[in-house]
């Protein structure tokens, strides 16, 4: 057949073709953005069921008490188990009721193999150095400063016996309770800060700085710890007045005490002796007079350039959290501990150097998305606690290994509940410090056997969750773990998702339907219009199969001219999905094609099981 036939036969009537060129285009359009409509719904669907888990977290019962003696005061802080921890082996504190017992390797290997369970995701405590000042008090949040050590080179010019007056104003509450006849004022000059921040340091160093050393009387050396309000010393049960009597005037001295700021009472910020940390480290004071001016480099000194070294970074040690999946958290999933700018640590983030830091944090060291944080990363692992973090203190939790890696800001977090806490949540909130960082950057000598229950979270499938809590969760709790359980709202969000699918499906078929519709008319038209030119050639002899490709070539060409511009036209509009749904939609472009040319065969057939002379009388019947 010449292929000026069929051209004539679309050119013959051109509104029609041009008609039937825009229906089978329309509806090609809809059809196929209603397609990918459906899958790109769908899809969403069980992209957000894998990527969906219920985060579970537990401890070991009974948990901690926040009304045990003491707890409120803070005696929290030093009940580490961690042995290098302060306040460690102190007989009052060596009570289970003080203690978050530690979850070990083995029992998460039990807990992974419960039904639903589908991952076990772990964190890590570690200490990190930084150009930047770790903040102390954000709002009214008070951090308690352990990192506020100093160590000062001084001159002392006076030691009096320091009066009721001075007791008074100093200890405004326990100065009753003070041994006035062995405290003493002692007067510095020329101080010099070997570690630590000056900043901190609540004294006029241009002349006059007096030191109130108050003494504990005896009734006292058997508490854990007394405060006393002070310009400069502080008394822990370990150093008394009577052990200051070696300081003469005249004497220079190195002095190693902390700058206590977190008093309500006091008249200015206030320095203490008496730090537990420094217990067979370095002494509380050192005449160092009669020494040349290089005695730090001296190998007796060694203990003391450790010490100035450790106090000196604690001021630039942020808690760095080597974590996999940010939002899992226990008070992530809880939507306490909540992203501001940017966005949480996700588990695609795996060997990419990003981190989430402090919104107060970032403001106070001038931090925003897309900067940098250069980090000494140590090794040494340490036990998540808000309040004590991964400052060094005690010699034994500084890392004996550092690597050094630059991070870049993707997101910054805030604990809507930041002002309490310090003594709610301890062991499962963070300080402003932290640091969050991919869980593939934790260095080898960090990883351990035991954690932190606030270091633990299990993943529970979401087509597992319900099945989960009917059955594992009383199972977990009558062995004697208390859990902290968080669907994460996926019970609502795949109700709604399912509705959306649903409305998909609908629409699919609505529309399906009228495609169907606008196809069988489409191709009626096309072919019984032509029907005569059809009987025509067959009158004059053209067998069936030419007269018939007359008419399904001209179809076709339509078809192509129609279906593929309007499926790729829906593509383009349809901006969700990506490129897979698209490419699953491309599915319906052969059926578009299929269906018009079957629907022009089976016409086509019925035509040539008629005679050409009835097929015209029956043409002209109907004009």
């Amino acid at each position: 057949m010449k292929s000026s036939l069929w051209i004539k036969t679309l050119l013959r009537s051109p509104v029609r073709t041009i008609v039937t060129w825009v229906l089978l285009l329309a509806a090609a359009f809809q059809f196929t953005l209603s397609l990918t409509d459906y899958l790109s719904t769908r899809k969403g669907l069980e992209e957000a069921k894998d990527r969906m888990k219920g985060a579970l977290s537990l401890e070991h019962a009974p948990g901690l008490d926040p009304n045990a003696p003491g707890m409120k005061a803070g005696t929290n802080l030093f009940l580490m188990y961690d042995p290098t921890g302060p306040g460690t082996g102190m007989e009052q504190y060596d009570s289970a009721q003080y203690h978050a017992a530690k979850i070990t390797d083995a029992e998460l290997e039990t807990l992974a193999a419960y039904p639903g369970v589908a991952q076990v995701e772990v964190r890590t405590m570690a200490a990190g150095v930084s150009e930047y000042i770790r903040p102390d008090n954000v709002g009214d949040v008070v951090v308690i400063p352990y990192k506020d050590r100093l160590v000062l080179e001084a001159t002392v010019s006076e030691r009096v016996q320091a009066t009721d007056r001075e007791l008074d104003w100093v200890a405004p509450r326990l100065a009753k309770g003070c041994d006035a006849e062995a405290s003493c004022v002692l007067t510095l000059e020329d101080i010099r800060v070997l570690g630590g921040d000056e900043a901190c340091l609540p004294l006029d160093k241009g002349g006059g700085n007096q030191l109130f050393v108050i003494a504990v009387p005896e009734i006292f050396r058997e508490q854990a710890s007394l405060w006393i309000y002070s310009n400069a010393v502080f008394y822990r049960n370990r150093l008394y007045a009577e052990d200051t009597a070696g300081l003469e005037e005249g004497r220079r001295y190195v002095f190693v005490v902390r700058v206590d700021r977190s008093s309500h009472d006091a008249v200015i910020p206030r320095l203490c002796f008496g730090d537990d940390t420094l217990l067979n480290w370095w002494p509380y004071y050192t005449d160092v007079t009669d020494l040349p001016d290089n005695y730090l480099e001296g190998e007796d000194f060694a203990p003391l350039r450790e010490l100035i070294k450790i106090t000196s970074d604690d001021w630039h040690t942020l808690d760095v959290v080597y974590a996999n999946d940010m939002s899992v958290i226990r008070r992530a999933a809880d939507l306490r501990l909540v992203p501001v700018q940017g966005r949480f640590l996700e588990p695609e983030d795996a060997g990419k150097a990003v981190c989430v830091v402090n919104e107060d944090f970032a403001y106070a060291n001038g931090l925003s998305l897309g900067d940098t944080l250069r980090l000494k990363l140590g090794d040494y692992p340490v036990e998540q606690h808000v309040s004590l973090g991964a400052v060094a203190s005690t010699r034994g939790r500084y890392a004996k290994n550092w690597t050094e890696q630059e991070f870049t800001v993707i997101g910054t977090w805030r604990d809507v509940n930041q002002g309490k806490y310090l003594t709610e949540d301890y062991i499962w909130a963070y300080s402003d410090s932290t640091v969050f960082v991919p869980g593939s950057f934790l260095p080898e000598g960090a990883k351990r056997g035991e954690h932190t229950p606030g270091d633990v979270t299990l993943l529970i499938d979401a087509d597992a969750m319900n099945a989960f809590v009917e059955n594992e969760l009383p199972r977990l709790e009558a062995e004697g773990w208390i859990t902290y359980w968080n669907d994460r709202g996926w019970p609502q969000m795949e109700e709604e998702l399912r509705l959306v699918v649903q409305a998909a499906w609908y629409k699919l078929l609505a529309f399906g339907a009228a495609t169907l519709l606008v196809i069988a008319l489409t191709v009626y038209l096309f072919i019984s219009r032509r029907s005569r030119d059809y009987a025509i050639l067959r009158a004059l002899g053209m067998e069936k199969g030419g007269s018939g490709k007359s008419l399904t070539i001209p179809l076709l060409c339509l078809t192509l001219a129609a279906v593929i511009p309007g499926a790729a036209a829906a593509l383009l509009w349809y901006s969700r999905g990506g490129e897979q749904v698209k490419a699953m939609a491309l599915v319906g472009v052969p059926v578009l094609i299929l269906l018009p040319m079957l629907a022009a065969l089976v016409m086509v057939n019925r035509m040539g099981n008629t005679s050409p002379l009835a097929l015209l009388q029956s043409k002209r019947r109907q004009k």
